[in-house]
């Protein structure tokens, strides 16, 4: 097995960062309170890139272990992405409206909801948990290979 580096710690990163997209799709398209919300798909991205670059090491470990590994560490990544994206929600308000008072408010009820919400929307639709679920198998594939390489 060899080390994590930057450039295997990105790929991976990219990896958990398309999967939060696509899974703030999924959202949007099970959920009447994000529909056609571009900017959440954004912001989820970002935020799972974010915690897919803190968390890389987590993927690519060998055997059963490193599966459960890669699940546990997914599980981290998804609450650290939730929680990233809720940061970046009022940057993309701000940048959009131009308007501090609402990004504030908006940031401080999203720190509180926005893990809850994912979580609840994973639990409760198989439209969302299916490409959150892929997602663990393919990045664990990704990191193995990257590992090996």
């Amino acid at each position: 097995m060899s080390r994590m580096t930057l450039q295997k710690r990105t790929g991976v990163a990219t990896a958990v960062g398309l999967s939060g997209a696509l899974t703030a799709f999924a959202i949007t398209q099970a959920s009447p309170f994000f529909s056609g919300d571009a900017g959440f798909c954004r912001c989820a991205g970002a935020g799972a890139f974010v915690a897919g670059f803190l968390l890389a090491g987590g993927f690519g470990k060998a055997g059963a272990q490193g599966w459960m590994w890669a699940a546990g560490t997914f599980a981290c990544a998804t609450v650290l992405g939730a929680l990233c994206a809720v940061l970046f929600l009022p940057l993309d308000d701000f940048v959009a409206r131009l308007e501090v008072p609402q990004m504030a408010l908006g940031l401080l009820s999203g720190l509180a909801m926005g893990p809850f919400y994912v979580l609840e929307m994973l639990t409760s639709d198989l439209a969302v948990l299916l490409p959150w679920f892929g997602s663990i198998l393919a990045i664990q594939l990704l990191a193995l290979y990257l590992r090996e390489g």
